[in-house]
């Protein structure tokens, strides 16, 4: 989506900044307990 590009470009998207929002984002999904953890890992690995 071309908004959604225009609002990350000032962000540099490198190897740590990737691997620091994966992090981010599992952090984010253990902390929901409604999912359950096949879904969980169905959707980091989709990332």
């Amino acid at each position: 989506h071309p908004a959604l590009i225009g609002r990350h470009r000032p962000f540099p998207v490198t190897h740590a900044a990737a691997e620091r929002w994966l992090h981010h984002m599992q952090l984010a999904l253990d902390s929901v307990a409604q999912i359950d953890p096949d879904s969980k890992v169905k959707m980091m690995n989709f990332f």
